[in-house]
């Protein structure tokens, strides 16, 4: 039998999406044994609040100097650990700083183990996600600027009238 759905329902179902779970990672390079909490399952909202931090990072790294398509994929991975496991209490807020322990992440061999302790699928999301922004704002972009140029032709048409001018045709 269905129930009626309601707000407190609705609490209680979202309860679900807060649970983590223990996560052991051994490190290729020491061997030692690291313990973290990983999310379960990926909110929606987690996910969006990942990619509007991806994006503000690419413009503070390219005020840096720092070329974010060389590292876009491992970027973005070091994000999902932030967002989605205990690592990320402690993540430094600083691009430079991130890329940083990005790059111990890969060197101690520990960013993979990490990505491979969540339910399958869910990193795979955070990837759609992002891909289905990034390409949103490519459109948008695009129709900007198709928008822009029918503007300023429109303009140089108006100014080539108003001097008594008629535009010769091509």
């Amino acid at each position: 039998m269905a129930k009626n759905l309601t707000s407190t329902l609705i609490t209680k179902e979202d309860k679900v999406l807060n649970y983590r779970s223990d996560a052991k990672i051994q490190s290729p390079v020491t061997g030692e044994i690291y313990k973290l909490q990983i999310d379960r399952k990926f909110r929606k909202t987690k996910i969006m609040e990942l990619t509007s931090e991806l994006l503000v990072k690419i413009q503070d790294a390219k005020q840096k100097g720092i070329n974010m398509e060389a590292i876009f994929i491992p970027y973005v991975m070091l994000l999902i650990v932030k967002h989605f496991t205990s690592i990320g209490n402690d993540m430094p807020a600083d691009v430079t700083k991130q890329i940083g322990l990005l790059n111990k992440l890969i060197d101690l061999e520990l960013l993979n183990p990490i990505l491979m302790s969540f339910e399958d699928g869910e990193v795979e999301s955070v990837y759609e996600a992002v891909t289905e922004t990034l390409d949103k704002i490519e459109e948008d972009a695009k129709a900007l600027n198709d928008r822009l140029a029918a503007i300023e032709m429109q303009m140089e048409y108006d100014r080539i009238t108003s001097e008594g001018n008629e535009p010769e045709d091509e």
